[in-house]
């Protein structure tokens, strides 16, 4: 199961690159992080092929991430893996 390996292979506050799948609705999409397809919250609607970074927020009771803005990745403590 994918949820089960990306708790594995992630941890909370590390910084993942994804690539928007299709929308659900404006506010979550669809995203591929490596071989993970996943939902993510959305700061913007972004046309589908867009690669953006995403802070893996948490992983229990389900697995939550969240939209990060390049200029933010700059003012933190950086955990990314591409």
């Amino acid at each position: 199961m994918d949820s089960i390996r990306f708790r594995q292979r992630f941890q909370p506050g590390d910084i993942v690159s994804g690539t928007i799948l299709n929308f659900k609705n404006p506010y979550q999409a669809w995203v591929q992080i490596q071989d993970f397809k996943l939902l993510a919250r959305m700061n913007a609607r972004y046309p589908e092929g867009t690669e953006l970074f995403f802070v893996v927020e948490k992983l229990y009771p389900q697995i939550v991430l969240k939209e990060v803005n390049p200029k933010e990745l700059k003012h933190r403590g950086l955990n990314i893996i591409v």
